[in-house]
């Protein structure tokens, strides 16, 4: 991993601080002809879709001027898409954070740029926040380039694992990760060995608990399974009160088909 520890050592998680570094990694990004290919016209105006936790659709967030589309498709070819009405290159919904598009996509523009194949711009960042890397390292997972996003999950992972995280934190991992990803299920583990810490109040455990239950069943059920691998007398009550309202919802659902 391209990265240099530097860590703010008064932060519980050991990663804020951290430096990491981005290297131009796109495929034939070292080539002139492919650099010169990726930034000549058509440009466009590039949008981020929003919309809001119901659904419903937000103004777009304009994220880079007068771009050129074939370094877009270069990057991500499911990306984004031109619309030819608006002029614009309009990346879609969940495709990544506004504050990082905006940043990332101007030191693309600086690469495809560049005349000197053997110093391209690299780019160093400084790790501020969970929301700060989330942020990141979402947008790198959207983009499909897993290579950087590869840097932040093991400091995140890091940071779940080191630090008592907030249920505004635990919000934020929930709003942007899925069921199938490995770092999904790293949180998971992080967060199911702190809820089974006798030292937690029951209050606090509730509370965590009802937040993945309201606003992720999904991961409900995994976070009670990873709770009752550890042995944890009321974790392994938990998955079975679970597993007993699956079933009578299923029998539920069979009788009336029955009938």
């Amino acid at each position: 991993m391209s990265s240099t520890v530097m860590p703010d050592t008064t932060h519980p998680s050991g990663v804020i601080g951290t430096q990491v570094v981005l290297q131009p990694a796109l495929a034939g990004i070292r080539s002139s002809q492919n650099r010169m290919k990726m930034a000549k016209p058509p440009h466009a105006t590039v949008v981020l879709k929003q919309k809001d936790a119901n659904g419903k659709p937000l103004n777009d967030i304009e994220v880079a001027w007068d771009y050129p589309i074939e370094l877009l498709r270069t990057l991500s070819p499911k990306l984004s898409e031109y619309n030819p009405i608006t002029k614009q290159q309009v990346i879609r919904v969940g495709g990544g954070d506004a504050r990082v598009l905006r940043l990332h996509l101007s030191w693309l523009r600086r690469i495809v740029e560049s005349t000197d194949h053997r110093n391209l711009p690299v780019r160093t960042l400084t790790i501020h926040d969970l929301d700060h890397m989330m942020a990141y390292w979402r947008t790198f997972i959207a983009m499909g380039q897993y290579h950087w996003a590869s840097q932040f999950e093991p400091l995140l992972i890091q940071y779940f694992n080191n630090t008592e995280m907030t249920i505004d934190e635990m919000r934020l991992v929930l709003k942007h990760t899925y069921y199938n990803q490995s770092l999904t299920h790293a949180f998971l583990e992080a967060t199911a060995s702190r809820l089974v810490d006798p030292n937690m109040s029951p209050v606090a455990r509730h509370a965590f608990r009802e937040l993945f239950r309201t606003e992720r069943y999904d991961l409900y059920w995994a976070l009670t399974e990873y709770q009752a691998e550890t042995g944890d007398a009321q974790s392994i009550k938990e998955l079975e009160a679970l597993r007993e309202e699956q079933r009578a919802e299923e029998d539920g659902y069979i009788r009336r088909w029955v009938v």
